[in-house]
């Protein structure tokens, strides 16, 4: 069993980010292989090579050495998204990692663990009177 994250460039038509049920489809349906296959989303790529860099995948690190790997699988990607499946002894450390390069490229972070969007935050929802 394994930890899993998943970042991708939001397309929506608004600065409304995705709630998390709209979240959990996207989730569903990039972890059955259906995905946008357009232009490469800005900040996808550079997010990938910036957590390779850091991490790299699986299939990169040498035998001896594969226990110490975060991933328990190969990361799933396309011109649009990642999809990380990291081992547990290691989620905390790797969240806080894919969280702040998430923020930093303005890619959807997508807990589905608790079914939650991480990133980008949601608006603040408006007041209709002053309490001052």
């Amino acid at each position: 069993m394994s930890f899993d994250l998943a970042v991708w460039q939001d397309t929506g038509n608004d600065d409304t980010p995705p709630s998390d049920s709209e979240a959990r489809e996207i989730y569903l349906q990039l972890c059955n292989g259906v995905c946008d296959e357009r232009p490469v989303a800005p900040g996808i790529e550079e997010f990938y090579n910036e957590l390779t860099h850091r991490y790299p995948e699986i299939d990169q690190v040498p035998e001896e050495d594969v226990d110490d790997c975060p991933w328990s699988a190969l990361l799933d990607r396309s011109s649009r998204h990642v999809t990380m499946s990291v081992v547990w002894s290691r989620a905390d450390e790797i969240r806080s990692v894919v969280f702040e390069l998430a923020k930093r490229y303005s890619l959807v972070l997508f807990d589905p663990q608790k079914g939650q969007v991480l990133l980008p935050p949601r608006p603040a929802k408006k007041r209709w009177f002053s309490l001052s």
